[in-house]
């Protein structure tokens, strides 16, 4: 008990640290690597907006080959997603007194259509980048009467950090219910403890209630958490940031303006100007584009860059 180990009799002088260096009969064999390129989620139209992006930006050469149904890249009509709900779309100087009630319209002919218009006519899905821009068209989509799932949970979208970010701004400080903010007094001194932290999640919050101000946003996010709870399958519009779609797919995927920002982003295409090319930008919107099974529909940024032919790219 306690006492020393006894020593191997036969120690090896050259240990052999690993017994069997060769453990995987692969090993053996010569093989080069490939790329799987052959998507079968959607058409060609989808993988050459895809391709696009990739050759464009992160040139990139060896294209995704879409094997799936056909589908479109909708160009136009114009829907425009530059407003913070997505929900204005531009203005028309030749109403259609009958509007085509098909949400499938001709997509480079009649009258500009909302992401609400066709929301209302089929189920879609929303894709953004931010959660501010959720939280806004959720609220606009509550206003118009639409059902819509939010993927994660309208929590999970940040409302009810929000919800208490503009009672401390009303200083209502026994209504907060996250402990960390309830510790504040004030919206301000809150503000200087997240800019000292360099807290960007927080400080994208603040901005969202200087922004839309705190007695109008604070009845927005309560009716949202009042909102009944609609299952995917029976919403009209389905409502998600890109980090929380990836590996999920739907059949019509509207991209918001705050996706792809290329004028501000793009160094490599002389039309948008010199400004240094986003990577993570281009990544987010290229994992949004292929979200699509059937139909996507670009924001104003991404349209005009493909209709101006910088961005568009026949399969391969």
């Amino acid at each position: 008990l306690g006492g020393r180990r006894n020593p191997n009799p036969n120690p090896d002088p050259n240990p052999n640290p690993n017994p069997n260096p060769n453990p995987n009969p692969m090993h053996r064999f010569t093989y080069t690597h490939k790329r799987l390129t052959r998507v079968w989620r959607f058409g060609v139209d989808i993988a050459g907006f895809s391709n696009a992006l990739l050759k464009a930006f992160k040139k990139e050469h060896e294209p995704l080959l879409g094997a799936g149904q056909e589908g479109n890249v909708i160009l136009g009509p114009p829907t425009n997603l530059a407003q913070a709900g997505a929900g204005q779309s531009e203005p028309n100087p030749n109403p259609n007194p009958n509007p085509n009630p098909n949400p499938n319209p001709n997509p480079n002919q009649g009258e500009p259509r909302d992401v609400f218009w066709w929301a209302q006519r089929a189920p879609i899905t929303f894709l953004c980048r931010q959660n501010a821009t959720l939280l806004l068209t959720a609220r606009e989509a509550l206003q118009k009467g639409l059902r819509f799932h939010v993927i994660g949970g309208i929590e999970g979208a940040g409302c009810g950090e929000v919800r208490d970010l503009c009672l401390l701004a009303l200083e209502r400080q026994d209504e907060i219910q996250h402990n960390w903010v309830r510790r504040f007094k004030t919206l301000d001194t809150f503000r200087r403890v997240v800019e000292n932290n360099k807290d960007l999640s927080w400080g994208a919050r603040i901005n969202f209630v200087d922004k839309h101000g705190a007695n109008s946003l604070l009845k927005f996010m309560e009716e949202l958490q009042r909102a009944p709870v609609v299952p995917p399958e029976s919403a009209n519009i389905i409502l998600s940031t890109v980090h929380k779609a990836k590996g999920l797919e739907w059949d019509d995927v509207f991209l918001a303006a705050d996706l792809g920002e290329l004028k501000a982003a793009a160094q490599e295409v002389p039309d948008f100007g010199p400004m240094p090319v986003s990577i993570e930008e281009i990544n987010i919107v290229y994992v949004a584009a292929t979200r699509a099974r059937r139909r996507l529909h670009l924001n104003a940024d991404l349209r005009r860059a493909t209709l101006e032919g910088t961005l568009w790219m026949p399969q391969l």
